[in-house]
């Protein structure tokens, strides 16, 4: 085959590579965004020992966390996923009555939020072009109780927002 035609035929594949690439990003679907959750790590107050790990249940549409104690600490990294979509906002609600929340703000995170964020209050803007985040999140037990803690994620898709929703009972 001579080298000119090895020329047109590689424009040719390049081309149509291109074409097909253009379609799929057009044609990309549409996904709700999603929260996902890592261990709970428990450090209980008074303990200089190693955290444990605590259980998580599913009941009904939400999840039940083990119980702990007034004074422990609880750690989890929230990491949410826009899939092929962009994330907008996050929000997390609970009764601060029953648990003190506070994010680990790192470099990366606070670069990705905008300055109409209000992380002190569980509000995050995410600025335009980020589908994934992780946000660390730990809670310290104020009271005896069953807060509620719920988490909304939103993103540019059609289907948005998603939640989240789990009980913390504390003794």
């Amino acid at each position: 085959m001579p080298h000119s035609m090895k020329k047109v035929i590689f424009c040719i594949i390049a081309i149509v590579l291109t074409v097909f690439c253009a379609c799929k990003k057009k044609e990309e679907p549409q996904s709700s965004p999603r929260i996902y959750m890592s261990y709970f790590l428990v450090h209980h107050n008074g303990s200089s020992g190693i955290a444990d790990t605590l259980a998580v249940r599913t009941i009904g549409d939400h999840y039940a966390v083990d119980t702990i104690s007034v004074g422990d600490t609880v750690q989890v990294a929230i990491l949410l996923n826009a899939v092929t979509n962009r994330l907008t906002n996050f929000v997390l609600e609970t009764d601060t009555n029953y648990l003190k929340y506070s994010f680990s703000m790192y470099k990366e995170l606070q670069a990705a939020l905008t300055a109409d964020s209000d992380t002190e209050h569980g509000k995050f803007v995410f600025k335009s072009g980020y589908s994934a985040a992780t946000i660390p999140m730990e809670y310290i037990s104020r009271k005896s109780g069953k807060p509620t803690v719920t988490m909304t994620v939103c993103s540019d898709s059609e289907f948005s927002p998603s939640k989240l929703v789990f009980d913390q009972l504390i003794r």
